[in-house]
């Protein structure tokens, strides 16, 4: 069973038991090369592994099969970005963020993932006018909170991110990525009885 065996890949992958992942993606591919979900569960797995010239390999070939396809325009692109082709990955981000659909749950993390890149890069307008964008077309999330209080800790605006890390709490209280991440703004902020408090949460 193909999505079974996907299934199984995702929750080692969220695990990071990255090899024991990619054995069971790596069956689904056996089984049908043509699944999408499965090439993408493989080639994100390799680059947990630090495996990027084959993941690239396998996005590309992939992205031929299914050039609309988000998920794959943005695993592309996080691989371009690793292997430090930045030219390469600001095209890549910006093409997923154009097949990102407003309906699909999953579209904020093109955004965000663009946003992400563009603060690193020095770009904190442009990453600022990228989620302004993502508020503008996508439903108000805990995904999409989450996404700019990212941006706005790369940005050094820690009271901001404070703000949008509780909001989307707020919507999703179990969301223990965002907890971990308040915690760490507060530790930077150097309220250290706050901080200890989250990451004790």
């Amino acid at each position: 069973n193909v999505s079974a065996l996907v299934g199984q890949g995702e929750v080692l992958y969220a695990d990071g038991r990255f090899t024991e992942a990619l054995t069971r993606f790596d069956e689904a591919v056996t089984k049908d090369p043509s699944s999408i979900a499965a090439l993408l569960g493989s080639a994100k797995t390799k680059i947990g592994l630090e495996r990027l010239q084959d993941a690239k390999t396998q996005l590309t070939t992939t992205r031929q099969k299914a050039p609309k396809d988000m998920n794959v325009a943005l695993w592309l692109a996080r691989t371009e970005e690793s292997l430090g082709n930045k030219k390469a990955a600001d095209d890549l981000y910006s093409t997923a963020v154009d097949l990102a659909d407003p309906q699909n749950p999953d579209a904020i993390q093109a955004y965000a993932a663009y946003a992400k890149f563009l603060a690193s890069q020095g770009n904190t307008a442009e990453a600022a006018a990228k989620l302004e964008q993502a508020r503008t077309k996508l439903p108000d999330t805990a995904a999409l909170q989450r996404a700019i209080g990212e941006v706005a800790v790369a940005q050094g605006q820690f009271q901001e991110a404070l703000e949008h890390f509780e909001a989307a709490l707020q919507k999703n209280p179990s969301d223990l990525g965002t907890r971990f991440r308040l915690g760490q703004t507060y530790r930077k902020m150097h309220k250290l009885d706050l901080a200890a408090k989250a990451l004790d949460e």
